[in-house]
């Protein structure tokens, strides 16, 4: 019978650590029309915005490494709020108290006006972009690239001083 519980308890315990690791190394997923206005009337805080498509694999490569590091992972966690939006989603979104639905530019394509409305740099939207803002909605930091985990840190830092 310990022959057999053995093998089970060393398998849960792995398990309750992967899940541990995984949920320490995770960003909490927050979508604009349900949450962020409330939160920030509860407890204010500077919101990093990220903008991508399912298409884009310079997004998809920041999703993987930047967005998972450990120490980005804790100080967004810890001061701001975090907030992925894929930029081609057709769901009307709620932000600031404005409607900003998807507006279509031809056959199958198209981007949603929020996206475009804190995304564009220099007259153009490209992908992946990030956007901080304040507490109170107002943009301070836009940056349309590929961030590496080192200088995401440092952006997140100068932001809080």
């Amino acid at each position: 019978m310990r022959k057999i519980l053995l093998p089970v308890v060393f398998c849960a315990i792995l398990m309750a650590f992967s899940f541990c690791a995984k949920a320490q190394a995770e960003l909490p997923r927050r979508t604009f029309f349900t949450e962020i206005d409330s939160l920030q009337l509860a407890a204010p805080r500077p919101m990093v915005i990220f903008l991508h498509t399912d298409w884009c694999r310079y997004c998809q490569n920041m999703k993987k490494t930047t967005l998972r590091d450990p120490d980005v992972n804790v100080l967004l966690n810890d001061h701001f709020y975090f907030l992925s939006l894929n930029a081609e989603t057709e769901e009307t979104i709620i932000f600031g108290n404005q409607s900003f639905p998807f507006q279509p530019t031809g056959n199958g394509t198209g981007a949603h006006t929020l996206a475009t409305a804190i995304g564009t740099i220099n007259d153009q939207l490209q992908y992946p972009t990030l956007v901080i803002m304040n507490e109170n909605y107002e943009i301070i930091f836009q940056y349309g690239a590929f961030i590496p985990a080192d200088m995401f840190l440092n952006i997140l830092a100068a932001t809080l001083k």
